[in-house]
């Protein structure tokens, strides 16, 4: 099979976030929630990487934080802000190989569920290191963005449309359940990169790499 797109999400797929972060992020969120009984226990770290790896998040706050989810969003969003995570995030050292995907002449898009403030963080770090027209879309899906949420297929499907490819013609490489979830439901091939930070039980993906050069193989570079 031939391909001439890749897409990619964002965080843990091509942006690292320390474990450190994420758990700081998530224990105050909690720490700071009003009106919690004193029978609920601090998360443990198994509990917080699963809550910031997998998907359902709201069932995963009400079942393993004992806490309403609407109530631990609300301030959730005072914890994980774009001048917190500035000291945090930093690219994968492989992210040289999207610069490889350019030249080799593979067009290149984003599809993230991110907020839209951590995108322009992020998305200025790449910039800096490989060029403002380094990504031919960037997709946000959101429902504030009118886009429906991984695993919904609509935001793989909005980028393929930007960049003017056939889904039988692209990849999309990201590093969870709902990413491999999205692009099999988008009909593109899915490649779950594995970069030890996390493990996934009964997770089926059609390719599994452990880090980005491992596309050769697939892209046939």
């Amino acid at each position: 099979m031939t391909y001439n797109a890749v897409m990619f999400d964002l965080d843990g797929t091509i942006i690292h976030t320390t474990t450190e972060y994420r758990h700081f992020v998530v224990s105050n969120t909690l720490r700071n929630i009003k009106g919690l009984p004193e029978s609920v226990q601090p998360a443990s770290t198994q509990d917080m990487d699963l809550f910031w790896f997998e998907s359902e998040r709201d069932r995963i706050i009400a079942d393993r934080f004992h806490v309403n989810p609407g109530c631990f969003w609300k301030v959730y969003g005072r914890w994980d802000t774009v001048e917190a995570r500035r000291r945090s995030v930093s690219p994968y050292r492989d992210i040289a190989f999207i610069g490889e995907l350019r030249t080799n002449g593979f067009k290149v898009g984003i599809v993230t569920g991110a907020p839209k403030d951590i995108i322009e963080l992020e998305m200025k770090i790449l910039y800096d290191l490989l060029g403002t027209d380094a990504f031919q879309a960037v997709v946000r899906a959101q429902p504030d963005s009118g886009v429906r949420t991984k695993p919904d297929p609509e935001g793989i499907v909005k980028c393929l449309e930007f960049m003017r490819v056939c889904r039988e013609d692209a990849i999309y490489v990201g590093n969870g359940r709902e990413d491999v979830d999205a692009a099999k439901n988008a009909g593109v091939l899915d490649v779950l990169v594995l970069r030890g930070e996390y493990e996934f039980e009964g997770l089926d993906a059609s390719v599994k790499i452990s880090d980005l050069y491992g596309l050769r193989d697939v892209l046939g570079l």
